[in-house]
């Protein structure tokens, strides 16, 4: 039996994802339909976790229900690692009710293939960059069956796994069709509160704890880590997103925004004539800033959010893998500063060897730069990252926790050391909140006379990400309390009125 096109179902958590975006984008052009159903994660989000509220407002039956009455023929999962536990349920779920083929792709199979496959609830997974293989997965269906030998898609059949190699790398991205941002858009408010848009992919830095390290010995020989969309395919979809959508913040989510000084030059000078809007976007602290910020800053940017991991530099080079001084992180900070953008810092905490004092300098430095925000996470360990496997085998991670991680219940395994406990993690996340707000005078003493190691741990590390959103106006804050807000308001309101109906 031959379709004109096939209908396919994308079931998402509540959170954007580009690559599902692109897809969608792809599949639409060649005459396939697709279909976005929100779990919107009520009360068990990074900002308020109530588990038996969790329960009252689960969504589970309802997008069943409308996957059902949607009649897709195939049904795909775009899976981060901490949300691999949420899918599988999810999966399992729709299984229950309807016999469709379901695809998982994302960083999460990708990381470990040979386990989810082994999932009963996933009929195929797709490994890496995933346009192509899902159109060529959907024209072969539309001609009568799946075609099983297709690129970077491994297949269950008759008892079989086929794993079918990866192909090369997309190196073109301008032939790609733009982001396919109604998909997200129509299926809930809290999507369109900013523009999601990435001017590359990949990166050139293995960062030991980030998925790069894995991806780049996964894709080694079949591509460039890093490559760029033209100036004139960003400021096109820029251009054409102005006249259709609420595009004020732009959000670029490159890894590593703008390390080509030729391009952010043309791109500054583009963006500010054609566009205009404050922009937000995540970069390496080099030697080449000073001229980068200030493209930067002529071309309106708004916020960068800089990585730091810890203000110890044998520390940053031996389990980080970041290779940069201490003076160059400093030099890059200021320079933002002084060009009136906002300053948002990342810093780890719990990796394994972490001394008081690794703490106490990025506070004391804090204390003088004053960024507009101060991110502390709890180190995460995710599948295959080097950090991971490194941790492994000095004993780091214990063989059980390591067994939870490739399932993506990542969790929180601070050291084994026993140089920091979970007590001390939240005094220092209170530390780093009080460096940021107090006057430069009073946030010494608090160091000086180590006030922190008072304060009593009454807080948990998602009111502290409360705390932090309330207490800054960046763009990042200001938009995650806006998205929150009509999340809660839109979806809370759908199971309100549903109720009332019956």
């Amino acid at each position: 039996m031959t379709k004109q096109g096939l209908k396919i179902a994308f079931v998402n958590d509540s959170c954007e994802h580009l690559g599902v975006e692109y897809i969608s984008a792809l599949l639409k052009s060649e005459g396939h339909d697709t279909r976005l159903f929100v779990d919107p994660l009520l009360f068990d989000d990074e900002f308020i976790t109530v588990k038996f509220l969790n329960r009252r407002f689960d969504y589970t039956k309802r997008i069943v229900r409308a996957i059902a009455a949607y009649q897709p023929d195939l049904i795909g999962m775009s899976v981060v690692s901490s949300f691999y536990p949420w899918a599988s349920q999810m999966a399992g779920a729709i299984k229950a009710e309807m016999n469709v083929p379901i695809i998982m792709g994302g960083i999460h199979p990708t990381s470990v293939p040979e386990r989810v496959i082994r999932n009963e609830a996933v009929d195929m997974i797709c490994i890496g960059e995933g346009e192509y293989p899902m159109l060529e997965l959907a024209q072969s269906m539309a001609r009568g069956e799946p075609d099983s030998a297709i690129k970077n898609i491994w297949f269950k059949k008759n008892g079989q796994v086929i794993r079918n190699p990866l192909r090369p790398l997309i190196e073109d991205l301008d032939a790609l069709p733009f982001a396919d941002k109604d998909l997200y858009y129509s299926a809930s408010p809290h999507f369109s509160k900013s523009y999601y848009i990435a001017a590359s992919r990949g990166c050139p830095h293995a960062c030991s704890y980030c998925c790069n390290s894995y991806l780049h010995s996964l894709y080694k020989g079949l591509g460039a880590p890093r490559r760029s969309r033209s100036v004139h395919n960003v400021i096109e979809e820029l251009v054409q997103a102005q006249k259709r959508y609420r595009t004020d913040p732009v959000f670029f989510l490159d890894d590593c925004f703008g390390t080509d000084l030729r391009w952010l030059k043309e791109f500054a000078a583009q963006y500010r004539e054609k566009i205009g809007i404050k922009f937000y976007c995540m970069m390496f602290p080099s030697l080449q800033m000073e001229e980068a910020v200030g493209y930067l800053a002529k071309a309106g940017c708004g916020e960068i959010e800089i990585g730091v991991q810890s203000w110890d530099e044998d520390v940053r080079r031996r389990v980080f893998n970041r290779r940069v001084s201490n003076d160059t992180m400093i030099q890059t900070m200021k320079l933002i500063r002084k060009a009136d953008i906002n300053l948002v810092t990342g810093d780890i905490l719990g990796y394994p060897g972490q001394k008081e004092e690794h703490i106490l300098k990025a506070a004391e430095i804090y204390t003088d730069i004053k960024p507009s925000r101060t991110y502390a996470f709890i180190l995460k360990y995710f599948p295959r990252t080097q950090m991971t496997e490194q941790s492994v085998k000095n004993g780091s991670l214990k063989p059980d926790d390591y067994e939870k991680i490739l399932d993506g219940h990542y969790g929180k395994y601070l050291s084994k050391d026993g140089s920091m406990t979970e007590q001390d993690v939240m005094r220092y996340l209170f530390l780093f909140l009080l460096v940021r707000i107090l006057p430069p005078r009073w946030a010494k003493t608090v160091i000086r006379k180590r006030l922190y190691k008072r304060f009593p741990v009454v807080f948990t590390p998602a009111i502290m990400s409360i705390l932090n959103n309330f207490s800054t106006s960046t763009f990042e804050s200001r938009v995650n309390r806006r998205s929150a807000l009509a999340r809660y308001t839109f979806f809370i309101k759908q199971l309100f009125f549903k109720a009332k109906a019956t």
